[in-house]
């Protein structure tokens, strides 16, 4: 049945300027004989006259010209055949007008990242929350955890040349999936692990063998940095926010228990006593 829905939709688009015509003229007529009776305004469009025609209601009008417009050739022939109905190619769609936005972001960013100047001055403290690289979700634009900026390999990660101090402390972001990873960076940038801190968030996330729900940063050091240490702990409890975006807890933590000058490279947002480093520092 949803193929003939579909199928009728169609075909009721290709008339669609005529009935744009005559919904405008409908249109006009009725607002003069509203002036003259004095009766209430009573709007009618072109949806409203193609959903009348069609049989078919006027979001279900709206969906099928989306379709008709933005889906792939290979969706359009599935509905036709019956194979598959106006909703699931409606969510397809809106997959592909996402990853065009998500393109679209990273693009910029692109852009944004060949006008930088190179990392300048040394750091005792540096967050660093690298854009891994998911192979599944780079090859498909339309995966729903794509990362919505430009990522890196690992090995242009553990080519990158940090402006560390001879005594500074990094803390590296990572997640499950780059856990084994991080460490070979952290061998590459010349850092010694001394412990990881776990952010457990107050809500699960997407995950290919468990939901994930906690995200970790390695604290590795270099040379002999001096800390704050008081009630600081391996556990972090905080909400999630946007994607990508870690918990203000964390930087408040780093304040307390890390001192010297601070740098956040790959930051997105500008932050109270931390130079930052990225194309998106304003993203937040």
């Amino acid at each position: 049945m949803n193929y003939i829905i579909y199928v009728r939709g169609e075909l009721m688009l290709k008339l669609k300027p005529l009935i744009a015509a005559k919904a405008k003229a409908n249109q006009l007529r009725t607002s003069e004989n509203r002036v003259r009776a004095n009766s209430p305004k009573q709007e009618i469009t072109t949806r409203k006259e193609l959903s009348k025609l069609a049989g078919i209601g006027s979001n279900t009008i709206s969906r099928i010209e989306k379709i008709a417009k933005k889906a792939p050739d290979d969706v359009k022939t599935k509905l036709r055949a019956g194979e598959m109905s106006i909703n699931e190619a409606y969510k397809k769609v809106k997959q592909i007008e996402k990853a065009e936005r998500i393109e679209a972001e990273i693009n910029k960013a692109k852009e944004t990242i060949e006008t930088l100047t190179p990392m300048e001055g040394q750091y005792g403290v540096i967050v660093i929350d690298p854009p891994w690289q998911y192979e599944k979700r780079n090859s498909d634009i339309t995966h729903r955890g794509r990362c919505p900026y430009p990522t890196m390999t690992i090995e242009e990660l553990c080519k990158m040349n940090l402006p560390m101090e001879d005594d500074c402390i990094v803390w590296l972001w990572t997640t499950n999936a780059f856990m084994h990873e991080s460490f070979h960076v952290l061998d590459a940038w010349g850092l010694i692990p001394k412990t990881i801190l776990t952010w457990v968030k107050d809500r699960m996330g997407l995950g290919d063998w468990l939901r994930g729900k906690t995200e970790h940063c390695i604290l590795a050091t270099k040379g002999k940095p001096i800390v704050n240490l008081t009630n600081q702990t391996t556990v972090l409890n905080a909400p999630v926010r946007e994607h990508s975006r870690k918990p203000d807890e964390f930087y408040e933590l780093v304040r307390n228990l890390c001192p010297g000058r601070k740098l956040e490279v790959f930051a997105r947002e500008t932050r109270e006593g931390f130079d930052v480093y990225g194309a998106e520092s304003n993203r937040f």
